[in-house]
């Protein structure tokens, strides 16, 4: 059992969303609810940066970021919360440990892909690696 920075108590091994906690990719807790998101719900974690094309010239913003490919029905469950939430934290938990508190700037969920922003590429290279340690894309191979 841990405590969080909301003042929420963490009970290992009772899942809020009946999914399995061997399944649980990552939680996304706020005092209103907990959204565990399935390992089978997501598509893929990658950090990406914003790049433009201004007058033929392609440059880098510094906006360094994760993006979570997760599928619909799950994206529905953190619209309903994250449009309630907005300008408040919410933490996001592997394993039990929570690995950043971003805060909620717009309702999340209307794209297929959750982006969490980062300090720097570093910053946004340790959360995807965190947010992967549970999650793994399925390599199909050719078995002859």
């Amino acid at each position: 059992m841990g405590s969080n920075r909301l003042g929420l108590t963490v009970v290992h091994g009772l899942p809020a969303s009946g999914v399995p906690p061997e399944r649980v990719a990552f939680s996304l807790v706020h005092a209103r609810e907990r959204i565990d998101v399935p390992i089978s719900a997501i598509g893929g974690i990658e950090v990406q940066t914003l790049t433009l094309c201004e007058g033929g010239k392609l440059w880098t913003c510094e906006s360094p970021h994760v993006a979570v490919l997760i599928a619909a029905a799950v994206r529905e469950r953190i619209y309903r919360l994250t449009r309630q939430i907005v300008d408040e934290p919410l933490e996001i938990v592997v394993g039990g440990e929570c690995i950043c508190t971003p805060v909620v700037r717009e309702p999340l969920g209307v794209q297929p892909t959750l982006r969490i922003s980062a300090y720097d590429l570093a910053d946004a290279e340790d959360i995807a690696r965190r947010l992967r340690t549970r999650w793994r894309r399925v390599e199909l191979r050719l078995i002859q």
